[in-house]
C-alpha cells in the first residue's frame, strides 16, 4: 500500500508542479523610443529572455524526491528510503493543516488528515522493517527462496 500511496504521491506532486500558472515569468517588450514610434524600423527586443523563476517551482521539484524514495523503499524494503518518504510525508501534512487553519477550508483540512492517516501507514512500515534483520530482507525480496513452513489461514 505504501507503494501505492507513494505513487499518487508522486503523480499529484508533479500536477501541482506544472499547475502553476506561471513557472517562468517572462519579460514584457520595452516600449519604443518617442521618434521610432511611427517609423517602419522594426522593433527589436527579446521577449523569451527569463527574469526570474517561480520559488515553488524549484520546491515542488525538490519535493518529488519523497514519493520517488517512498516508492523505492516500499519495493525494496530499505528502511532508509522509507524513512526519507516518512519525513518528506510529515513535512507535508503540517503543510496541509497549517494551511486548512490560514484558508479556512473544510478540504483542506480534510487532506491534511488523510495525510496523517498515510503517514501512520508510512510509520508502521518503517517501523516493522526497522525489526528484520538484514539476511531476512534478502530473503524476502529474493523470488526462488522458498519457506520451511508453508502458511495456511487459521480462523479464530
Amino acid at each position: 500500500s505504501v507503494r501505492c500511496f507513494a505513487f499518487i504521491d508522486l503523480f499529484f506532486t508533479v500536477l501541482n508542479m506544472f499547475s502553476r500558472k506561471k513557472l517562468v515569468v517572462y519579460g514584457t517588450p520595452p516600449s519604443p523610443p518617442p521618434d521610432l514610434r511611427n517609423t517602419s524600423t522594426p522593433r527589436r527586443f527579446n521577449v523569451s529572455t527569463p527574469q526570474r523563476r517561480h520559488p515553488t517551482a524549484a520546491a515542488s521539484l525538490i519535493l518529488v524526491i519523497g514519493p520517488i524514495c517512498g516508492y523505492t523503499g516500499a519495493k525494496r524494503l530499505n528502511k532508509n528510503l522509507i524513512l526519507v518518504y516518512l519525513v518528506f510525508s510529515l513535512i507535508k501534512c503540517v503543510y496541509e493543516v497549517i494551511l486548512a487553519f490560514v484558508l479556512p477550508s473544510l478540504w483542506m483540512l480534510l487532506l491534511g488528515l488523510v495525510e496523517i492517516w498515510i503517514a501512520k501507514i508510512i510509520y508502521m512500515l518503517w517501523k516493522a522493517v526497522s525489526m528484520i534483520p538484514a539476511e531476512r530482507i534478502e530473503d524476502l525480496l529474493n523470488p526462488a527462496f522458498e519457506q520451511e513452513a508453508h502458511a495456511h489461514i487459521v480462523y479464530w
